[in-house]
């Protein structure tokens, strides 16, 4: 970071935004991640699946059980943060259900 003469606080730097390219290597790896949580989420009675990423925003759509379950609100911030883990260049992950409403 650096600092301003006139200001001592250090400036954040800018970060990169995200390219088409980078989003589609996103999708490829989302892809990998969440075929790995498809176990779990089979035998709870739900499903995932990868919709989109746009300027590193990944879009996911849940279904089934998991969609109004009073857990998801715990659920999703580890999922989301395990997902941040596996994918260097994510930015943020929303996710959807079945129908395109939002769930978080």
């Amino acid at each position: 970071m650096e600092t301003n003469q006139k200001n001592p606080i250090p400036e954040k730097t800018a970060v990169r935004p995200v390219s088409r390219g980078e989003d589609l290597v996103i999708l490829d790896q989302a892809e990998n991640l969440v075929r790995n949580f498809e176990p779990f989420l089979t035998r709870e009675g739900s499903s995932i699946r990868v919709k989109d990423c746009q300027k590193g925003v990944l879009t996911l759509v849940l279904n089934g059980a998991c969609v109004g379950c009073s857990l998801l609100g715990n659920d999703l911030p580890d999922f989301v943060q395990s997902l941040k883990e596996g994918i260097p260049r994510l930015v943020d992950v929303k996710f959807l259900d079945s129908l395109g409403y939002p769930l978080n």
